[in-house]
């Protein structure tokens, strides 16, 4: 429907190289076969109320086959590898911009991926959710507003957040769930910026990382002045 709805959809087919890798406890080295991966994705554009609201929204399908899988032995503080690991990947992501009122305006995002190991070196480990998947679901918003007249033009204030579900680093190791919240204020003229954010405004204690556990700063704020030439 022009300027209203269009759907869309592709397909791709790769590989890449994951290089050499030790494949035993004596230091063997042998070059790996080709990772391949297998990818469609399909969804919905939409463009509505007058043109105010613009979202996508979309399902992704991925598998990918003989990735290289760690053996938990090492050789001189080398993983030792071996190849054949097979993993599906699929999930949906929605993503929200929105200009409701003039000056204001809202950015949204939120997505589920659901992962899963096909085939592994260990049986163990075959149904469960890999280290580098990340958490399951994740969102974003960001909703700021401007003063375009009166005594207070040029003014303006904006509040965003991220969520993030429980991340299992390991079936029983996990990064917990965190609500960020987040906050600035501006005053913008045809000369000069003047600009405070204050980040984790509830001083959330909270980890990120992908197979590792990264503490995040707490409460901080940071000032900006910018002159224009």
């Amino acid at each position: 429907i022009p300027t209203k709805f269009s759907v869309f959809g592709n397909y791709q087919n790769s590989f890449k190289s994951n290089g050499y890798y030790a494949t035993d406890i004596n230091g063997s080295i042998a070059l790996s076969d080709p990772e391949t991966a297998n990818q469609f994705e399909g969804g919905l554009k939409m463009n509505i109320v007058h043109n105010k609201i613009n979202a996508t929204l979309s399902y992704y399908n991925i598998t990918v086959k003989n990735s290289l899988l760690y053996t938990g032995e090492f050789f001189n503080n080398i993983s030792v590898q071996t190849e054949g690991g097979k993993i599906k990947s699929e999930g949906v992501e929605l993503e929200v911009n929105a200009y409701l009122v003039k000056g204001f305006s809202v950015i949204g995002g939120v997505s589920y991926n659901d992962a899963i190991i096909k085939e592994d070196v260990s049986e163990a480990n075959v149904g469960t959710r890999p280290a580098t998947a990340g958490s399951k679901w994740l969102a974003n918003f960001n909703a700021t507003y401007q003063f375009l007249n009166g005594n207070l033009k040029g003014f303006g204030i904006g509040v965003g957040g991220n969520y993030s579900s429980d991340n299992y680093i390991t079936p029983t190791f996990y990064l917990p769930e965190y609500f960020i919240l987040n906050a600035n204020a501006f005053y913008d003229t045809k000369k000069f910026r003047i600009g405070v954010k204050v980040d984790n405004l509830t001083n959330q204690k909270y980890w990120i990382g992908y197979s590792t556990a990264n503490a995040q700063q707490l409460v901080n704020a940071v000032g900006s002045l910018t002159y224009k030439f």
